[in-house]
C-alpha cells in the first residue's frame, strides 16, 4: 500500500508576515521577487499585503496640524479692489512625505485641495 506523507500547511509568524509586507512596500522589488527570494507563493504575499496594509502603510497614519488665525491683513480688500465686495484670502499649505509641499494661497476651495491631494496618491 502506498501512502503518501500527511502534508500541513506552513504557518508563519506575524513578525515574517509583517516583514514580507514591508519589503513590498519598499518598491525598490516586486512583490512577485520578494515572494520568490522568500520561497512564497505571490497570490500569498498579496493577500498579506491586503490585511497589513493599513498599519503599515505610512500615509494612514496621523500627523499634527495647527491652524493658526488669519492675520487681520488677510480679510482687507486688495489695493485697487472698490467697489466690489472682497473675497477673505487665506493660505494652506500641507508638507507632505519626501519633503513635497502643496501650498494654496487665495480663495481656498476645499474641493480643489481634496482632488489635488487624491491625484498625489
Amino acid at each position: 500500500m502506498d501512502t503518501k506523507p500527511k502534508q500541513t500547511r506552513r504557518q508563519y509568524s506575524e513578525a515574517f508576515r509583517r516583514q514580507v509586507v514591508a519589503e513590498t512596500l519598499d518598491r525598490s522589488e516586486s512583490v512577485a521577487a520578494v515572494a520568490l527570494r522568500h520561497g512564497l507563493n505571490s497570490n500569498l504575499v498579496f493577500k498579506w499585503r491586503r490585511r497589513y496594509a493599513a498599519t503599515t502603510n505610512a500615509s494612514a497614519t496621523l500627523v499634527p496640524i495647527r491652524v493658526a488665525p488669519a492675520p487681520a491683513r488677510l480679510n482687507q480688500p486688495c489695493a485697487g479692489e472698490t467697489g466690489k465686495e472682497a473675497q477673505p484670502q487665506g493660505h494652506v499649505e500641507i508638507r507632505l512625505a519626501g519633503g513635497h509641499r502643496l501650498s494654496v494661497q487665495g480663495a481656498v476651495d476645499p474641493a480643489l485641495v481634496r482632488v489635488v491631494l487624491e491625484n498625489l496618491r
